[in-house]
């Protein structure tokens, strides 16, 4: 069971956040490929500025690097 993990931090991104799906346009935000892989576009790395890892549970609000997308 896949559990559902989002941030909505403006600079995480996956490769599946350029091909959406029109049905579930935020889809990539969900923990559910296991082939998926997350940069930061600040960085353009799997670390964000504050040299932590880019990944949904980790690019939450308490990093000083998180900036809210909505």
């Amino acid at each position: 069971m896949n559990k559902e993990i989002k941030s909505e931090c403006k600079y995480i991104r996956t490769k599946s956040a350029y091909i959406p799906n029109i049905e579930d346009p935020e889809g990539w935000r969900k923990n559910d490929s296991s082939t998926r892989q997350y940069w930061c576009v600040k960085t353009m790395g799997v670390v964000g500025p504050d040299n932590k890892l880019t990944e949904p549970e980790e690019c939450q609000p308490d990093r000083k690097c998180f900036i809210r997308e909505f």
